[in-house]
């Protein structure tokens, strides 16, 4: 690495771990804010990514409600990209 240039390990501390479905269906408003307001700009954009990952590969929920989820997710998205 050349002289002057630093590199930043940075981590990202989500609000909860968004593997499981279940767990993003209980703290999906905690989720929704993160995204909106509290979370790094970039920590909230890698957040939503897993989030929506996590929604598309449950099996035990409707694509009706996948829909609505995803929905969710994309307005809390627009609205930090207007704050």
């Amino acid at each position: 690495m050349p002289l002057g240039i630093v590199k930043v390990d940075h981590k990202c501390f989500y609000p909860f771990n968004p593997s499981s479905i279940v767990t993003v269906l209980l703290f999906m408003k905690k989720g929704l804010q993160y995204i909106t307001t509290d979370g790094e700009e970039r920590c909230a954009w890698h957040f939503a990514k897993e989030i929506e990952a996590t929604i598309n590969e449950a099996i035990f929920i409707t694509d009706n409600y996948k829909q609505e989820l995803l929905k969710e997710i994309k307005q809390a998205k627009l609205k930090r990209s207007n704050i």
